[in-house]
């Protein structure tokens, strides 16, 4: 293997290992073996994102995990209804038809519901993908695709350095079925994804992404694959939401909030849930603090 991924393996095994501690670019490049300018611009380079971010996303998609832990428990009204879709630039008819008739081939013949079933039931070996850096030249026989991880079981890095997840094997099956090379970028910020399709250096953006009216206003979508909703997990402990039924009960709480903090992920649909968007109908917490890691965080909103 490749030297220079095997010092970023090392500095990610680092962090998993230390991800309850505070962590430092010395401890890092120690952890490399090089310096620590070189060991961020190392890293940078191979995830497409820095290692303060890959650690809070990494902590955010702990906290989702730990649902499965005695430590939290999830309260189960669901906050906002969603559907998740793949993004192509708006006006490419052809690709959106062709996506949507793949679509509806592989949940017609049971492979879709065997890709679901890999990631959320641990039936069946998940496949990884290399992700590419810097410009890629958007070809005929390439299928390029941006996404933004981690945002397990979706798009997840694994411990090789390779990508993996639903969206991402549902887009090496798209991409296979049509004779042309997957490409895949992780980019370090979820928005730009949109920026990317638009543009036309990808081709789609797979990431989880919520189909909004604000957003079909400028981009197209495939048709839905994923039914979601946000919902708030709490410590196992925690009884201030015990007497909840309705989304009424539990916004009501939220808004009693005062110095504590509710945790999202920036940029998602739980983000603007919780700060507010007057765009998608939020009015957001005045009183809460607004935290974009799970250290400390009382509450979180994640999707579900």
């Amino acid at each position: 293997m490749d030297e220079r991924i095997e010092a970023v393996q090392r500095m990610q095994d680092y962090i998993e290992s230390n991800l309850d501690q505070d962590i430092s670019l010395a401890n890092l490049a120690k952890a490399a073996g090089y310096s620590p300018w070189y060991s961020y611009r190392l890293f940078q380079s191979l995830l497409h994102m820095t290692p303060a971010v890959y650690i809070r996303r990494l902590r955010l998609s702990k906290s989702a995990l730990r649902l499965r832990d005695e430590k939290v428990k999830i309260i189960d009204v669901q906050l906002t209804q969603e559907e998740y879709a793949f993004v192509v630039k708006e006006g490419n008819t052809a690709l959106k038809q062709d996506m949507d008739a793949f679509l509806a081939e592989i949940k017609a013949n049971g492979e879709f519901q065997k890709l679901v079933d890999k990631y959320f039931k641990g039936e069946g070996e998940k496949v990884g993908y290399t992700t590419e850096s810097g410009n890629v030249s958007n070809t005929e026989d390439k299928f390029v695709v941006v996404t933004n991880c981690p945002f397990e079981p979706f798009e997840y890095l694994g411990s090789d350095g390779k990508i993996y997840g639903l969206d991402i094997e549902i887009a090496a099956a798209y991409a296979a079925s049509r004779n042309l090379e997957l490409v895949v970028k992780n980019l370090p910020e979820f928005d730009t994804i949109f920026t990317e399709v638009n543009a036309g250096y990808a081709d789609a953006g797979m990431a989880g992404i919520t189909v909004s009216a604000d957003r079909e206003a400028s981009y197209d979508f495939s048709t839905p694959y994923y039914n979601a909703s946000q919902k708030l997990i709490v410590a196992a402990d925690n009884t201030d939401f015990d007497n909840c039924e309705t989304v009424e009960d539990v916004e009501a709480v939220l808004a009693s909030l005062e110095g504590k903090k509710i945790g999202f992920q920036n940029g998602t649909t739980g983000g603007m849930y919780v700060v507010g968007d007057e765009d998608w109908g939020y009015a957001g917490f005045e009183k809460a603090l607004f935290e974009k890691t799970d250290e400390e965080i009382c509450k979180t909103i994640i999707d579900s």
